[in-house]
């Protein structure tokens, strides 16, 4: 038997070296099927895929997790997998034979990712990225999954995301999370692997998930192993490094078995700790106690950019690298104040911000429910637009909805993909934000894209100002509103859950500061989430928000109804913050590549004002074609 094992591990070695020495883009296909290619495709060539029999849902859910096996140990994108993917996968196939209801949909048997902070009643965790939400247990579905998968979408799986949503600290880099960025464990910091511990010794509802990222495996999980007789699952350790600690650390066992629970997992790091240590095991010959795996990782660096292998913007990060670098079809993202205009804009990608209210934030762990907002990330415009008409509509749990129902057009927002829909729209350039110098490549860009507009039929306002805009930008009300409101909304959506190891704000600061080493408190700091706890009182709150109310009514709103305009045009995501404090829509599409660096263009209006913005947005997509997929590069 031994021998047998050594000769496995020999071919293991030998096919590792292989691989990695193959470039990128001979790993990276285009995934053909039938004479379908499935990158860059949008929702409706798969449609028309799938019912030319070109293509199934299974095969297309295969192909991102290929994708993902590939490219997520670089790009980090996707931080959990749905074990239940292929299943429902299969599900949406044989509806689709059948012609059942609803298989019809625009979304159907598409998969789609979520950001880790919207909750999935499954066997996915929900954590906004901390390892304090790890194994909780959500009451369930967010409103925006129930109704993704009423329309037949597949889950795929979570996001990353900047921890809490970027509402942690400003010291952390977009896109980090302790759990995203995870990758290694120092078997010294005995409290982190005592959290750890403590969580897998106790019941889990989620018992059993797995995780098919990083090279097939999670970063945390319970090992499925419930057999009553027969040994625990067998060890293939594929350990290429040639330093750093070996692959496994096999803690006492009080077995009467003769091998303890191993794991199978490849090992591609050249440095470092292993992936792979197995704790106590005290069961005679059942499964194992525990078993805490980790993914590899280049210490614990946070998501990367895939056009430039850098800062990817947050804190949607996942959801549009993911996108970008087709290893999803869609995704959805959140946005407090930037959080879909920014990666969007970064990762050459289409963001829509809905206005606040059009789609439910029940079920979304919190920062602002007056500025919260869930939507669409996709690669092109008429899929954001699918998307955003399947997530929309009133959500009992979430009493905005009812307001901003109002909003919702009846036939819903694809039929705003017209061509024409920049002729006769009125728009106004803010010169404000086209601060680039003369002899810039993005002044000469984004003025050719001005006079695109013009083409096509739109009616450009020039200078158009914002009186009040140094005080949005810079004033202290937005900061101190969103302290108050996260302390109040987090505390809720706690308290909430069925299961959860915190159930305050004041918890979650304290478990951050009891494993400091897990969560990286030396590193980046909690300034944000002290900062909302140490807020009491109303009235400084009332003051914030009546400052707010007025920035808004007589800032943007006065601009947009003064001009008569229809929306306003701005590069990238600068104008976030006007946006954010009123609970405005905008939009953003790629709209070009500096030294390979992506930039967008942003499209924003009032409240209500989606189908305007979609048919400004998709009527400038369709004139331009701009975007394009990131480079291939060598691991």
């Amino acid at each position: 038997m031994a021998s047998n094992a050594v000769r496995v591990l020999s071919f293991c070695f030998e096919l590792l070296f292989l691989i990695l020495q193959l470039p990128f883009s001979s790993v990276l296909q285009p995934g053909t099927t039938h004479g379908f290619s499935i990158q860059e495709a949008t929702v409706y060539d798969l449609q028309l895929a799938f019912h030319k029999n070109q293509l199934s849902s299974k095969q297309l859910v295969e192909f991102y997790h290929k994708q993902i096996e590939i490219q997520n140990p670089v790009l980090r994108g996707v931080l959990e997998l749905n074990p239940d993917a292929l299943a429902q996968a299969d599900k949406a196939d044989q509806e689709r034979k059948t012609k059942a209801p609803g298989s019809l949909s625009a979304l159907h048997g598409i998969p789609i990712l979520v950001k880790d902070n919207t909750a999935t009643k499954d066997k996915m965790n929900t954590t906004a990225g901390s390892f304090a939400l790890l194994g909780s247990v959500v009451p369930r579905d967010a409103g925006v999954v129930t109704r993704l998968r009423k329309a037949g979408a597949i889950i795929l799986g979570k996001a990353t995301l900047s921890e809490w949503s970027h509402y942690r600290s400003v010291d952390a880099p977009n896109g980090w999370s302790a759990r995203g960025g995870y990758g290694k464990v120092d078997m010294k910091s005995k409290d982190e692997m005592n959290h750890l511990e403590q969580f897998l010794r106790r019941p889990n509802p989620n018992e059993g998930r797995s995780w098919l990222s990083s090279r097939g495996r999670p970063p945390v999980d319970v090992l499925p192993w419930s057999s009553t007789r027969g040994r625990p699952p067998d060890i293939v350790l594929l350990w290429s490094s040639s330093r750093g600690r070996p692959p496994v650390d096999v803690l006492p066992q009080t077995s009467s078995c003769s091998r303890p629970p191993v794991v199978v997992l490849p090992w591609l790091s050249t440095c470092g700790r292993p992936p792979v240590v197995v704790l106590p095991w005290s069961s005679s010959c059942g499964r194992p106690l525990m078993v805490i795996l980790l993914r590899p990782s280049s210490h614990g660096r946070p998501p990367m950019n895939p056009y430039t292998m850098d800062d990817p913007c947050g804190s949607s990060s996942g959801s549009a690298i993911s996108v970008a670098a087709n290893l999803v079809a869609v995704s959805l993202g959140t946005e407090t104040d930037g959080s879909i205009l920014c990666p969007s804009d970064s990762n050459s990608v289409v963001g829509i911000k809905p206005t606040v209210g059009l789609t439910s934030r029940a079920g979304v762990v919190p920062i602002s429910p007056r500025q919260d907002t869930v939507g669409p990330i996709c690669r092109n415009v008429a899929d954001a637009a699918l998307v955003l008409e399947t997530i929309v509509g009133i959500d009992t749990n979430d009493k905005a909805t009812i307001k901003a129902s109002k909003y919702i057009p009846k036939g819903g927002y694809a039929q705003f993909l017209r061509k024409d829909g920049l002729q006769g729209k009125r728009l106004g350039v803010m010169r404000y934000f086209y601060d680039y110098g003369k002899d810039t490549f993005q002044h000469e860009t984004f003025e050719l894209h001005l006079n695109t507009l013009r083409e096509k039929g739109a009616i450009l306002v020039d200078n158009v100002e914002l009186e009040n805009i140094d005080e949005v930008n810079s004033g202290p009300s937005e900061g101190i509103a969103l302290a108050f409101e996260f302390k109040y909304s987090l505390n809720a959506y706690l308290k909430d859950l069925v299961a959860s190891p915190v159930r305050s704000l004041a918890d979650v600061i304290a478990f951050n500061n009891k494993h400091p080493k897990l969560e990286k408190v030396k590193e980046y700091g909690q300034d944000l989430l002290v900062q909302g706890q140490n807020t009491n009182g109303t009235g400084t709150l009332e003051q914030a928000l009546l400052n707010l109310t007025k920035l808004s009514k007589d800032g943007f709103e006065k601009a947009v109804i003064r001009n008569k305009l229809d929306a306003v045009v701005v590069p990238g995501a600068i104008f976030s913050s006007v946006l954010a404090i009123g609970g405005y829509p905008g939009i953003t599409v790629p709209a070009g590549y500096e030294k390979g660096r992506p930039f967008g263009i942003c499209f924003g209006g009032l409240r209500g004002s989606e189908p305007k913005l979609i048919q400004i947005a998709y009527s400038f997509e369709q004139a331009t074609i701009i975007r394009k997929p990131p480079p291939l590069r060598k691991l």
